[in-house]
């Protein structure tokens, strides 16, 4: 579920680093200023909405609030990390897309960081 939201996402990624370099170029440009602006309103949305997803199936660290949480996967969800990643540092999308996830689930619970040290004890 959380992969397949953040593919879309990827595939926005490429538009919104568009949109971004636009905006730079546009030097203050209210509609411009305003497009952006939508569009990481659209994110917060969706970050919030993978919270709520996740809270849903395992409880958030006990020192996270949802406000907190929904900030943190916000600041995940940037493009510009997608970028980086695949672009600049030769990542396929795939790994990018299952690193993203486990990432996101490691920050929200201690739910997989505890699967994951038992496995590793092994």
């Amino acid at each position: 579920m959380y992969e397949d939201a953040h593919q879309s996402l990827v595939e926005r990624g490429y538009r919104a680093t568009t949109i971004r370099a636009v905006a730079n170029a546009a030097g203050g440009d209210p509609e411009v200023t305003r497009l952006v602006r939508r569009q990481d309103e659209r994110r917060a949305v969706t970050a919030r909405w993978l919270v709520d997803g996740v809270a849903g199936r395992a409880p958030l660290r006990s020192d996270l609030t949802t406000v907190a949480a929904t900030e943190s996967v916000w600041a995940l969800m940037d493009p510009v990390l997608f970028v980086r990643h695949t672009r600049h540092r030769g990542w396929p999308p795939e790994a990018y897309e299952g690193s993203w996830a486990r990432s996101v689930l490691r920050l929200l619970t201690d739910h997989l960081t505890e699967q994951s040290t038992r496995a590793e004890d092994s």
